[in-house]
Parts: structure tokens; sequence; C-alpha cells
């Protein structure tokens, strides 16, 4: 790694369900190859975390709440970040991704916006468990737009990087416009056995490192539709 000048560290295993069928497997991937970087790249490092590592907490978090994982992949992104914590590291706790990169990669349909776009376009309707659960939202652009915003930049440590809050039902009301009201939407009081349900104020995103997402939602459910509605998916 002597060669480079920035390491942009995406590698991981994610997912709750694909973390938890082999917890060491995780770890390794996750944490202790973030250990090794750390030890052996002492130049700038752009690591991604998560905003999971919140869990399920009321109130309007930042970088200094308290921890609440409820997943193996959580909690090996934590461990992670405390591998960095001494590094020249920007560690990006992203909220929940959404939309679409480019024509040509490929694309991660278990996320909320991506999942709810496409029940929407061939079931014509959306199922909502509960609903009143929070998830910050970013698109995978503006992911990227961060990396090349902080590239230059030495303001290291942990930021939170999200567009909006939504509560769930709020979403699938969201993706009814776009689909200019053609669907229906079931909310059912039964929770989802997903209990995450955290809102971050992304505040030192915004006033120290002068960035703003400018990817809305509906940006990206258009993006997941015209993928559905040409037959790319």
């Amino acid at each position: 790694l002597k060669w480079a000048d920035i390491v942009v560290w995406m590698a991981a295993l994610v997912g709750d369900g694909a973390c938890s069928i082999n917890p060491n497997v995780t770890y390794d991937i996750n944490s202790k190859s973030v250990k090794f970087l750390a030890k052996n790249f002492k130049k700038k490092i752009i690591f991604f975390s998560t905003c999971s590592v919140y869990g399920e907490q009321e109130g309007i978090l930042d970088e200094n709440s308290k921890l609440n994982p409820l997943s193996i992949y959580a909690k090996s992104k934590i461990l992670a970040e405390n591998y960095l914590k001494n590094s020249n590291a920007f560690i990006f706790r992203l909220g929940t991704l959404f939309g679409v990169g480019d024509k040509f990669s490929r694309i991660r349909m278990d996320l909320a916006v991506n999942t709810l776009t496409a029940k929407a376009y061939f079931e014509k309707k959306l199922t909502i468990f509960g609903g009143n659960q929070y998830r910050p939202l970013l698109h995978v652009k503006d992911a990227a737009r961060a990396i090349v915003h902080v590239s230059k930049s030495k303001k290291y440590g942990i930021y939170d990087l999200g567009y909006k809050n939504y509560k769930i039902i709020d979403l699938g009301k969201e993706i009814k416009k776009t689909f200019k009201n053609k669907i229906k939407i079931e909310k059912i009081s039964m929770k989802f056995q997903d209990t995450r349900n955290y809102r971050v104020k992304c505040f030192k995103m915004k006033k120290i490192l002068k960035f703003k997402p400018k990817y809305s939602v509906r940006d990206g459910v258009k993006e997941v539709y015209e993928l559905l509605s040409t037959k790319r998916i």
C-alpha cells in the first residue's frame, strides 16, 4: 500500500442475514482486515461504517450517542471503527443506501427504497409492517460524492451521512406518488423482524465537512423504476 495516497475501504460482508451465517468469517472480513489496514497504512483512510450501530433508540442521534448494535454486522463495524481510532481516517456511518450508481454494476435490491419500489412495480401494492420505524436514507451517488469531497480534507473522525430520516410508512407514500397512486399500501400492525429504529442529525456532516447530499428518495425510486420497466432487472 506504500504507493497509495488514500485507501477507500468498502470491502465488507454486508447484510444481517449474510453476516449471521458464520460470525467468525464476518469478523475476519469486516474487522480483522481493517486492523491490518490501520497497522500497515499511515496515510488517509476513508472507511464505510453504518448507522446500524445505533440499533433501536428514541430521539435524534449523533456521533456521540450510545451504540446499540442489534446484529453481527453492526458489531463487526464497531470493532473496525475502534481499530481506526488512532488513524488518519474518515469513518462514514452511512444511512440506508438507495438508488442506482450506474447502469452496469450489480445493484442491491434488499435495501428499503429499492426493494419497496420493486414490490410496488411487480405486485401493485406495498405491505408495510408497523411503519413507524425510522431510517436515515442516502443515495449511493451521494456516498460516492462524499469520498471525493473529503479526498483533500484533514478533518478526520466519525461522521453520520444521511439525506433525510424517513418513517417506513412515509417512504411507502413517497413511492406511491411516483407510481401516480396506482398502487395500494397495506399497513399491518405486526412488527417486522428488523427492529432497527433510529434517526440521525448529520450535523457534523453539514457543519464540519460542509457536505450536503443532493439526491432525493424520489430520484432513487425513478431510477429503480426505469431499470424495472426496461427489463434491466
